[in-house]
């Protein structure tokens, strides 16, 4: 049995899988860094070995997410409108 080659394509789709979305190009690089969105607009900078091999999910709001604070300010956001 061979090393499965993960391409680009395949990359995307594992990750949609997941529920991420890619905001800018993937590269066929496993720990390249990719800026993806789940279904609820939140941002997170991800790497595609952690999520596809042990099925680490990244939390919103972390000190090793660099859009915490975009994701404050959009869970902000949403509270305030439906409290109004």
């Amino acid at each position: 049995m061979g090393i499965r080659k993960f391409t680009k394509e395949i990359i995307e789709e594992e990750l949609k899988k997941r529920g991420y979305f890619p905001i800018e190009e993937v590269k066929e690089d496993m720990k390249a860094k990719v800026i993806c969105t789940d279904e609820d607009g939140f941002k997170y900078e991800v790497y595609p070995l952690g999520l596809i091999k042990s099925n680490a999910k990244p939390k919103k709001i972390s000190k090793d997410n660099k859009f915490s604070l975009e994701n404050i300010k959009k869970t902000l956001k949403e509270k305030k409108s439906v409290l109004t």
